[in-house]
């Protein structure tokens, strides 16, 4: 579900509802009308519950209440959950009955809903949703359908790939400054790593392989790149700068005693001012550039040679 159907559905949820009411019953000044209360919590449940499909659809049927609005597309998930919980033996749905176990318990398997999270959250901007999910079904052996069901109700996040405060809360609730503490991998969850990872590289093959799926295929194919030296260099040389730019220099942190040295490690080889292993960092030095440079030194012989009246020129 996208934003907008999220805060539809949350304007006409019968908990916002009953507050209201028993605010009216017990004669509630206007001045503190739950009516506050309401738009915080629509604005909460756009921005902070991954999880408002299967909510919403509970809201209702636990009081027995009509569905309010017709869903299309993927969000029929819900209706469908709706209807599960209103009368499970006639609406039974294995796809719905199986997100639901794996988002709430997983006996025997708990680190399986992490890695399909993750694996969801890998999703490639030019991808559509039928796509992705059959591509993650491909890497985990779960169902599409299942795999559909469970992101809608549980892990809402390929609907919402433009809200990057929704996506970043879920990721990052405490900021990328995280990622600073030397105690990092220590002071957070396999979850969350794997989850950051899908996140920032959106890359399938390399979430499924941290969450353990395949061989080493993904890392003898990683290690046999052609640009593996200069984009080490780029991510140690472009954390660096980071630091520098968050005023952490101060600070004690590996990742700025590694930039430095491969900072001294540049000017000893007897680089010019231009280091060579810095030239990945800015984009001018793409291949298209050096060609570029190339053709204008044969450019500059040719003038030389003409200027020389077409004699010998040594350079």
């Amino acid at each position: 579900m996208n934003a907008y159907t999220i805060d539809l559905l949350a304007s006409m949820s019968p908990e916002w509802t009953t507050k209201i009411e028993r605010a009216g019953l017990l004669g509630q000044q206007r001045r503190f009308s739950p009516l506050h209360d309401t738009a915080r919590d629509r604005f909460l449940a756009k921005y902070i519950q991954t999880n408002y499909g299967w909510y919403i659809a509970l809201q209702f049927a636990n009081r027995g209440m009509e569905f309010p609005l017709l869903l299309q597309g993927r969000d029929l998930w819900v209706h469908k959950a709706y209807l599960l919980r209103m009368d499970p033996w006639k609406n039974y749905d294995q796809h719905v009955v199986e997100a639901y176990h794996l988002a709430q318990f997983v006996n025997g398997a708990p680190n399986l809903r992490q890695h399909l999270k993750a694996m969801l959250l890998a999703f490639r901007p030019d991808a559509n949703a039928e796509t992705h999910l059959r591509e993650v079904s491909l890497k985990t052996g779960v169902s599409v359908g299942t795999l559909d069901a469970f992101e809608v109700l549980f892990f809402n996040v390929i609907d919402r790939r433009s809200d990057a405060l929704y996506l970043a809360q879920e990721v990052y609730p405490n900021t990328r400054l995280v990622e600073f503490d030397e105690h990092y991998l220590r002071n957070s969850t396999h979850e969350d790593l794997i989850k950051r990872v899908a996140y920032n590289h959106r890359d399938m093959d390399l979430t499924a392989y941290l969450s353990g799926i395949g061989d080493h295929t993904y890392l003898r194919k990683l290690a046999a790149s052609n640009d593996r030296e200069s984009e080490l260099t780029r991510f140690l040389m472009g954390n660096g700068l980071i630091l520098a730019h968050t005023s952490l220099l101060n600070q004690r942190n590996v990742g700025v005693s590694r930039a430095l040295t491969l900072l001294a490690a540049s000017r000893q080889s007897g680089a010019d001012k231009e280091e060579p292993t810095l030239t990945g960092i800015v984009p001018i030095y793409s291949e298209a550039f050096r060609q570029a440079l190339s053709m204008n030194k044969e450019m500059v012989l040719d003038q030389m040679v003409a200027d020389s009246g077409g004699g010998y020129v040594d350079v």
